[in-house]
């Protein structure tokens, strides 16, 4: 039967009535679990459905074994339920982990994707969880955690000319992905920040350098603090892809402001032990670093102004108040760093808003970091209205702490 442009006209127009359905539903989703910019996130994974058509309509190699019709928009809530799931709430891994979801035939035939994502439907509706925010979160950070587990366990690089466009997608995807084969993949952490991601995602959130709070000592190990030759590093998380812990290792590239020093250090993760190593031995004990050397993907990355600033910070500024703060900068650094702000500081702040040290500006980013702890209760009972929005991200926030806290002295 030959289609007619009226019939052409109207399966368009159902398509896109059922994509408006769908992206009303995520907006809803979204802001009934206290996210903020929710149309900014539902035009992102609306974006990302978009795109994976657009790899299908392109003939792109890696969607072979699928078909345009599994991508489904009604996979877009499913989006929605890893976002929220993710304690960082980042964007950045769902695109990479939906394509290879769809790379996956047994997977798609299944519907696993919505089948699990259902399934926290239903828990939530059974359990009449809709208001109770950390039983909710509870939930999307298992289907996060599960969904992404089963697809990297079925993620199966078969040779070398798809390891290759497996390696370069996820570099393309992930900025901090530095290397990637079928064994390992070398995450650089060239941030406090991301030291503490992947310190959790290797298996040991304890790292001296991935720990919460102001025991963190990133800075000091960053800039050379705590080494006799005062040589600082580059950290470098190598992730074994057969899921064993005791194959992570940690690799430091020694260096000073100057450039590199040529010389290295590890660590075993778990236990934790560092010492300093050559090439050579490293790669003994780790035949899986071997391309990496190859590649030259180990370098050491010059030290700052900007990150002396931040020890500087971290060793000498003890108060939000204090007149050294200069700059935004200053401030985030400040506040990155989770030092405390006792209640007096937190009123003359409100007294005395401005550009630098905004009131809103500080608490939302208190709430929303690792150190929602440190807020004192007089400032949450007296500026955080109960059930705002803001209320909700505290929650999460304390939830997140705790879960953090619990998983570093296990």
């Amino acid at each position: 039967m030959i289609k007619t442009d009226e019939d052409l006209i109207w399966e368009s127009y159902v398509i896109t009535e059922d994509l408006n359905s769908t992206m009303n539903g995520v907006r809803a989703m979204l802001q009934r679990n206290g996210v903020d910019n929710f149309n900014e996130v539902a035009n992102a994974l609306e974006g990302i459905y978009k795109s994976v058509n657009d790899m299908y309509d392109a003939n792109d190699e890696t969607l072979s074994k699928s078909n345009k019709r599994d991508n489904t928009d009604g996979n877009i809530l499913a989006m929605v339920g890893l976002y929220l799931g993710d304690d960082d709430r980042d964007l950045n891994f769902i695109k990479p982990l939906y394509v290879d979801y769809l790379r996956l035939p047994k997977l798609v035939a299944q519907k696993e994707m919505r089948k699990q994502f259902d399934d926290v439907v239903n828990t939530i509706k059974s359990k009449k969880l809709f208001n109770d925010n950390e039983g909710k979160q509870k939930l999307f950070k298992e289907f996060n955690i599960a969904f992404s587990g089963l697809v990297h366990q079925h993620i199966g690089v078969k040779n070398s000319e798809d390891a290759e466009a497996y390696k370069a997608r996820q570099i393309s995807d992930n900025s901090d992905v530095v290397y990637s084969d079928e064994n390992i993949t070398v995450y650089v952490a060239d941030s406090r920040a991301k030291t503490i991601k992947y310190g959790r995602l290797s298996g040991n959130p304890n790292l001296c350098i991935s720990t919460l709070g102001v025991g963190n000592y990133y800075w000091k190990y960053r800039l050379g603090k705590f080494r006799d030759d005062d040589l600082g590093m580059t950290t470098y998380f190598v992730i074994s892809k057969d899921g064993k812990q005791n194959k992570n290792v940690l690799v430091d590239v020694l260096g000073d402001k100057d450039g590199d020093a040529n010389k290295l250090s590890y660590n075993t993760i778990t236990p934790n032990t560092d010492r300093d190593v050559s090439q050579e031995d490293l790669v003994k004990m780790y035949p899986s670093l071997a391309p990496v050397f190859e590649q030259e993907k180990f370098i050491f990355i010059p030290y700052t102004n900007e990150e002396e600033r931040g020890f500087y910070i971290e060793e000498n500024i003890n108060s939000i108040l204090s007149p050294e703060l200069k700059s935004k900068t200053d401030v985030d650094m400040f506040i990155e760093l989770g030092k405390k702000i006792d209640s007096d500081e937190w009123e003359q702040i409100k007294a005395n808003d401005s550009p630098l040290l905004n009131f809103k500006y500080i608490l939302k980013k208190y709430v929303e970091g690792e150190h929602a702890m440190t807020i004192p209760a007089s400032i949450i009972t007296k500026y955080i209205k109960s059930g705002s929005t803001l209320s909700k991200r505290l929650d999460i926030s304390r939830t997140r702490f705790l879960q953090n806290w619990a998983e570093m002295y296990a």
